[in-house]
């Protein structure tokens, strides 16, 4: 739901104005005249005017423009504000406008007298423009808004010296020149824009409020977005995940570094670049990132004129060995997959006398005299081969085979290729007119075979990250149980209520065993002891000191004070643990206790680094790096957002360099699952106690047979904001239908895919009629990750699942539980929590029990409680169950007879602002 700010209110009016006022002053009549012509040649046909803060405004002029004398007398008040003056004249007149109904203002300047007021300061700039936004709710962009553009509305209201062609590429950033750059770019290569916005250091209007509205109002294939900031993570993630769904999203970041960060946010607790955090946001998102301005440019040359890329496996088809022998190095730099030419495609390519190097493989090396006739001929062979998915053609000119004739048969040959054609045309001058031709059919083409295999394993990553967005995995198990879990998450929630900073090493493991992480066999010893207990384990053993440093994850402290190994004997255990009461006496720090642990050395064993830190925008994060100094391990650790499932988790530990070290070590992979098991439970400790502030085990040993906890910190702090809404584990009920039969309702899991598909399995065609007004096929996996993955915090699904004990035929032995789900109950919510869209369905031998009820009182009582002003559904006219249903549970409805539908309403919560009264006076919603 939206929290901060106003989220979509008025947001309409920056894209769809019917009427623009531009407010300017002398000193920026340049820019003036440049917005005017913009608007002008842009198509823009509602109402202009211009009102002068001094006597500027009789210095522009235009057909059609108004001039206003008075702000105070003007009626009807503009959609759209363009202020084009000083900054600091803005607030006077835009509060004049405010008073009159205006609801959207963009104010296109800046400058030192913006930067340097601080919205600490009530009197300041910053906050006078944002107790206007506060006092009549009217929206605004900027300071600094280099403009806005919406081509499907004929509205090019920014200081832009292109033409825009109207095309479905979205620009969404806060730097207005990167926007402009990238203009320019698109309109050389006969790219066209949707939209374009440049919001600058907006006071209201954030990057995900934009990208809420772009995503509901459609109208565009690729978006890319430019990164200076990002406040509220949880938005932006709920928005961003929305978007990639559905397009295909690009970002840049700037301010990656220290240095350069405008919101000067520290790094997270044990990591060495706030960056790898956002690395992780984005790769979560379904997002690609680049990281430079060339790679943003090749991004876009790839991604708007490659639809989708079948597989991953490359050939190569080229005039020359060498160049074929440069994409190759690049490609397996980079980790890609070198196709292995099929049987008959070898066959063919030697009788034929296509491949004049290595006969009949990959690469296939035409010769610099080959004719474009040949080079078609092995083009067609190779793209039609099954084992290829990519083909890339480079070409260097020659006179036998010309650029500009090679490339007419390059064309002429796509069809042919069963996945994905690209090509390479080296030189300038000559391979010019090539470019243009594979240009203008859309083929993706570049300058150098190494930006060749670029744009190829941009594409590998962009389908990695498309994959993590729409998996649906199993359900994970934690190990511990559930009475154990709850006492730890008390232990840490009090601990924070005390104002403690850190739990002690006992207390930290006391919660890592709750969870089913594995400590080994340990032995604690209180200080306050005189002589110490023998541990119920045989030696040798290492001693441990815990004092107040040991306890603070990412502290450093002297491990060879504090530890003492290769204890043989109970008098050398004896004489341990007074020599380290008194090295702790006389550096006079409190010594707590020791921790006695079994040397291991008879095992082999590869050390870790794992835990939890918070970032300062994300949140909570996992990481998972190498132990050892913590200077390396903060260098290498990788991190994740939870929530984690295993896959994800998977993910995470391929990434960091222990995985290779790991599997060398230990010989085979049976570590891995129980790592991923381990990251799991560590995400769910996370969400589930958010007063956790930072969790660190180093190391964590893992053994071909084994993962243990060895040394472990645990630091509490205020309660954290997750980036992604965790699991509302509060809304699970055990429930007794009217029969006796006892059921389950609670939020959709990820890991439901499989009883998604179950249940859809055993519906009605009169079942689906009513719930999707059409006859619905096999679900896909995307629809599946539709169904089964959720953004919490903007929609819902409540299912009854019925769990069933399941018995061995022979034995009679209980064998766990079968699950089946009964019925699901949805809402959808607006991304102002303005009104929510519910929807239903039944299992067929479920209906009349009373099911369909508690789903949906459910519903209501949910939305509800997060503040949605209204739900609403369309159903089937001869429903007459459920037309009977929300009826008797308090909704209007009315016939539709245009749709053929039944609407049906219901008043939630009370409107608080004028504009929602008006949301929710419009009858479409």
């Amino acid at each position: 739901m939206q929290e901060n700010g106003l989220g979509l209110q008025f947001v309409e009016r920056f894209f769809q104005p019917r009427s623009i006022l531009i407010v300017l002053d002398s000193e920026h009549l340049d820019l003036a005249r440049t917005v005017l012509a913009n608007l002008s040649e842009g198509g823009f046909n509602g109402r202009l005017g211009v009102y002068g803060l001094d006597d500027s405004a009789g210095e522009v002029t235009m057909k059609g423009l108004e001039r206003v004398p008075e702000l105070k007398a003007l009626s009807p008040p503009p959609d759209l504000i363009l202020f084009v003056c000083r900054v600091e004249c803005v607030p006077e007149p835009l509060t004049t406008l405010a008073e009159r109904g205006c609801a959207a203002a963009l104010i296109m300047t800046g400058g030192a007298h913006w930067s340097e007021s601080p919205a600490s300061e009530p009197d300041s700039l910053r906050a006078r423009l944002g107790t206007i936004v506060t006092r009549f709710g009217l929206r605004i962009m900027g300071p600094e808004c280099a403009g806005i553009l919406s081509t499907r509305h004929n509205l090019n209201a920014s200081c832009t010296s292109t033409a825009i062609a109207r095309g479905r590429l979205a620009y969404l950033g806060q730097s207005g020149m990167v926007g402009h750059a990238l203009i320019d770019w698109a309109a050389e290569r006969g790219i066209g824009f949707s939209h374009m916005v440049a919001l600058g250091d907006s006071v209201d209007v954030t990057l995900p409020d934009v990208l809420d509205y772009l995503n509901l109002s459609g109208g565009y294939r690729a978006l890319v977005m430019h990164l200076e900031r990002i406040d509220n993570a949880r938005h932006f993630m709920t928005a961003l995940r929305e978007a990639a769904r559905h397009h295909v999203v690009v970002a840049i970041k700037s301010g990656r570094f220290e240095r350069t960060d405008l919101a000067r946010h520290g790094v997270a607790p044990g990591l060495s670049r706030r960056d790898q955090v956002l690395d992780a946001a984005l790769e979560r998102a379904g997002v690609l990132r680049v990281n430079a301005s060339d790679e943003l440019i090749d991004a876009l040359e790839t991604l708007t004129r490659v639809q989708s890329m079948p597989g991953d496996r490359v050939a190569f088809v080229a005039n020359g060995l060498g160049l074929s022998f440069m994409a190759m190095d690049a490609l397996i730099a980079q980790g890609g997959t070198l196709a292995s030419l099929s049987d008959a495609t070898c066959d063919a390519l030697t009788a034929q006398a296509l491949d004049v190097s290595v006969r009949g493989d990959n690469p296939v090396d035409v010769g610099s005299l080959a004719t474009p006739e040949v080079f078609e001929r092995a083009v067609r062979l190779v793209g039609a081969d099954p084992n290829v998915d990519v083909v890339i053609t480079i070409h260097a000119p020659t006179r036998m085979a010309p650029a500009e004739e090679v490339a007419r048969r390059v064309v002429a040959s796509r069809d042919a290729v069963r996945g994905v054609l690209m090509s390479c045309w080296m030189g300038l001058k000559t391979a010019r007119e090539a470019r243009l031709q594979c240009q203008r059919a859309g083929i993706a083409h570049y300058r150098s075979p190494e930006k060749a295999v670029d744009g190829v394993m941009l594409m590998v990553r962009y389908r990695k990250a498309q994959h993590l967005l729409r998996l649906t995995p199993p359900n994970a198990e934690l190990v511990g149980r559930d009475h154990r879990r709850e006492n730890a998450q008390r232990l840490i929630r009090e601990a924070f209520e005390r104002q403690r900073r850190a739990l002690t090493h006992q207390e930290c493991g006391e919660v890592l065993d709750a969870y089913g992480v594995s400590l080994g066999r340990v032995h604690y010893l209180q200080a306050t002891h005189s002589e110490p207990v023998l541990p119920a384990f045989a030696p040798p053993w290492q001693m441990q000191a815990v004092h107040e440093q040991a306890c603070m994850p990412f502290s450093v402290s002297d491990t060879a004070e504090c530890v003492l190994r290769r204890l043989t004997t109970p008098i050398a255990l004896q004489e341990a643990f007074a020599e380290l009461k008194a090295r702790f006496e006389a550096r006079d720090t409190p010594l707590y206790s020791v921790c006695v642990r079994p040397e291991r050395s008879d095992v082999a064993s590869v050390g870790l680094s794992v835990g939890i830190t918070r970032d300062p925008v994300f949140g909570p994060v996992v990481f998972i790096g190498r132990a050892g100094h913590p200077l390396d391990e903060a260098e290498d650790r990788h991190v994740a957002l939870p929530p984690l499932n295993r896959e994800l988790a998977h993910t995470l530990i391929d990434q960091t360099s222990a995985r290779h070290l790991l599997t060398e070590q230990l010989g085979s992979e049976a570590w891995r699952e129980r790592l991923a098991r381990l990251l799991v439970t560590l995400s769910t400790l996370a969400t589930d106690v958010p007063t956790l502030e930072c969790l660190n085990i180093s190391p964590l040993r893992v053994s071909a047979t084994d993962v243990w906890a060895e040394d472990y910190r645990l630091s509490v702090g205020p309660p954290a904001r997750f980036a992604i809404m965790p699991y509302p584990d509060q809304w699970v009920n055990e429930e007794l239908l009217s029969e006796g039969d006892s059921i389950t309702i609670r939020p959709i899991r990820e890991s439901d895919a499989a009883l998604i598909t179950e249940f859809h399995r055993h519906l009605s065609a009169r079942s689906i009629r009513f719930r999707y007004f059409r006859d619905k096929p096999e679900l896909s996996q995307e629809a599946l990750a539709r169904l089964a993955q959720l953004n919490y915090d903007r929609q819902m699904a409540f299912v009854a699942l019925e769990s069933v004990p399941k018995w061995g035929s022979s034995s009679g032995e209980a064998l766990g539980e079968s699950v089946t789900m009964l019925g699901v109950a949805r809402v959808w919510n607006d991304p102002d929590n303005v009104r929510t869209e519910f929807s239903i369905i039944i299992r067929d031998d479920m209906q009349g029990r009373g099911l369909g009820r508690r789903l949906m009182t459910r519903l209501i009582d949910y939305s509800r409680h997060v503040g949605t002003l209204e739900m609403y559904g369309k159903i089937a006219p001869d429903n007459r169950a459920m037309r009977a249903l929300v009826k008797a549970l308090g909704f209007t409805t009315r016939l539709d007879m245009e749709e053929g539908v039944v609407t049906a309403r219901l008043a939630l919560n009370e409107p608080a602002t004028a504009w929602q009264r008006q949301r929710l006076a419009q009858t479409d919603p």
